[in-house]
């Protein structure tokens, strides 16, 4: 018998309204949703079962998650330890952050590199600043430490 993943990030394309030129417009974005419970895919949105949500860009994220060695379904990864799963969190969470292309891959090159003390700090940050608020925005100042400690955008 297959043991369940633990680890599981579920990609959502969510239709949100957004404002462009003074008209409001709707458009899709894509999320993922970050869980230690394989049960999020039953309920991605339920409170208590997430660890943090984060606009993505899929084949970004698919691609790390290749190189990380997770299991890739459709539309979910599975990581396969709490190293991976702690490297997709902190990509994610400070990716979203970001609109450079040269900066994207100065955070590719440091998450790579991150050590798994490094990995488990940033991510543990950023999970318990998202369970206290359950919105984004309170990250961007986790995310700036980040940037500014190891130089990503400068």
């Amino acid at each position: 018998m297959e043991e369940a993943p633990r680890f599981v990030v579920r990609l959502v394309k969510e239709r949100v309204k957004t404002s462009r030129r003074g008209k409001s417009v709707r458009v899709d974005r894509w999320y993922a949703y970050f869980s230690q419970s394989p049960l999020l895919e039953e309920a991605p949105k339920e409170r208590g079962r997430l660890d943090l949500r984060a606009r993505v860009e899929p084949r970004e994220l698919r691609k790390l998650a290749r190189e990380l060695g997770c299991q890739i379904d459709d539309l979910t990864i599975y990581p396969p330890s709490w190293d991976a799963y702690n490297s997709l969190t902190v990509y994610a969470a400070v990716r979203a952050t970001l609109r450079s292309p040269s900066n994207i891959m100065q955070l590719l090159e440091v998450v790579r590199g991150l050590s798994s003390y490094d990995a488990q700090y940033w991510a543990g940050r950023l999970r318990e600043e998202y369970w206290r608020t359950r919105k984004f925005n309170p990250l961007y100042r986790v995310a700036k430490a980040f940037k500014i400690l190891y130089g990503v955008g400068e």
